[in-house]
């Protein structure tokens, strides 16, 4: 469009001759850009289209890592509206039919890929730097590989501020002066793309969900160290860590994971 009005103001205030160019082959060239524009418009128009082919609800899914080995697990996709999400088959904390409830009602955000696995511990507790899905432990370029495998190029798209959010206890934790998962994690996705912000638990994750029937009536993810603070009168929960480029990003962290995604979301 820039280009158009460049060659317009140029018709106006120039002589045509002064750049070699004839009247018609000025008034050519703005119709010949007008169609370029035109194409690419249709062009964004069919490929929505197909993305939103693409989409599916919550499915089994299986992808295999660079090292040959499959991986089982639960995913859903919506590209219209940029919201993915990916679960370990066996949470151990809700079933099929409530995972299900939550991708429809609590994990539906634009812009956002959530990622529910487990936290792979050492006996003391301390994080290992891996999580667990399908019973495989995977490094944080695995997770970014199955990332990139659901978007299917998507990622290469985004233009605003995408939220991936790891429900996986200690991942945006370090010991002992190494990063943490989610710290690694965004020095691998944001050289894909540098809008990516990882959220994260520095600690661990107690779900607390009330159902009636197949409706989620409250849900909420406390991260505490115990279930005992967790439970504590007026503990709201310590923030979630975000993660760009390696460190922490701490100005949009809040105790709330919805709440850190609006805050990040904001930062266009």
């Amino acid at each position: 469009m820039n280009r158009i009005l460049s060659v317009f103001i140029l018709f106006l205030f120039f002589p045509p001759c002064l750049y070699g160019q004839s009247r018609q082959e000025i008034l050519d060239a703005i119709a010949k850009e007008k169609a370029e524009i035109n194409k690419i418009e249709q062009d964004i128009l069919e490929l929505k289209k197909k993305l939103n082919k693409l989409s599916r609800p919550m499915h089994n899914q299986t992808c295999t890592m660079s090292n040959g080995t499959k991986v089982q697990y639960h995913s859903e996709e919506d590209f219209a509206n940029g919201n993915f999400k990916l679960s370990d088959k066996n949470t151990g904390s809700f079933t099929t039919d409530e995972v299900a409830a939550l991708y429809a009602t609590q994990y539906n955000q634009k812009n956002t890929f959530h990622i529910l696995a487990h936290n792979l511990s050492n006996a003391d507790y301390t994080t290992t730097g891996k999580i667990v899905l399908d019973g495989k432990f995977l490094s944080p370029s695995d997770v970014a590989h199955l990332i990139q495998s659901q978007m299917q190029g998507y990622e290469s798209t985004i233009k605003e501020p995408f939220c991936i959010v790891l429900h996986s206890c200690k991942a945006g934790w370090s010991s002992s002066g190494e990063a943490s998962f989610a710290a690694r994690l965004s020095e691998i996705l944001n050289k894909i793309n540098p809008n990516f912000y990882i959220v994260a638990p520095p600690d661990r994750i107690y779900p607390n969900l009330k159902m009636d029937g197949m409706k989620v009536v409250s849900y909420k993810e406390v991260i505490g160290p115990t279930k005992i603070h967790v439970e504590r009168a007026g503990f709201e929960g310590t923030p979630w860590g975000v993660f760009k480029n390696g460190t922490a990003v701490t100005r949009v962290s809040d105790s709330n994971f919805k709440n850190v995604i609006s805050n990040i979301q904001r930062l266009k």
